[in-house]
């Protein structure tokens, strides 16, 4: 991938308009999704990265093993019921969740409980956040068409990278 500097002006210029297009396309649709509610979007998606760090990873090749695992989450109440990922749910508590992305510890413990409400997130025998496989099925059409409207993206980027 280019650099800036090995970039025209009217490059950087129309990949930026694409990408705070693409930004706000999908803010909107988050705000949506959380009834106007982006801290609680941040809180749910800090959770659900922090508990599966482990077991998605951009470090982390995908096995048949843990293929087959993810497939058994789709209907698992909970992640610690599936034997090859139970074990690498790492939990997280309210105050790692507020220092993760600014939010005060107060507001993340008030979108903890709308997100427990929801069945989303639970609190494991120690109090600790874990986040339920429900949110991947609540959002699966909707990750869909994220992943739909990125690679567009990406074809529009290279399409002006192309174009020198």
């Amino acid at each position: 991938m280019p650099t800036n500097h090995q970039m025209s002006p009217e490059q950087v210029c129309q990949l930026n308009y694409l990408l705070n297009e693409f930004i706000l396309w999908h803010l909107s649709r988050v705000r949506l999704r959380f009834d106007g509610d982006l801290d609680c979007a941040l809180v749910l998606g800090e959770i659900a990265h922090y508990n599966l760090q482990k077991i998605i990873s951009r470090h982390r090749a995908p096995d048949a093993t843990m293929n087959q695992a993810l497939q058994q989450s789709q209907t698992a109440q909970r992640y610690s019921e599936i034997q090859d990922i139970g074990e690498l749910i790492k939990p997280c508590n309210a105050l790692s969740i507020s220092a993760s992305n600014g939010i005060p510890r107060e507001t993340v413990r008030r979108k903890i409980q709308w997100l427990r409400d929801r069945g989303w997130i639970e609190k494991d025998g120690k109090g600790l956040l874990v986040v339920t496989p429900l949110p991947a099925e609540a959002f699966k059409e909707f990750n869909q068409e994220t992943l739909t409207e990125f690679f567009i993206l990406n074809q529009r980027i290279h399409s002006v990278l192309q174009h020198e």
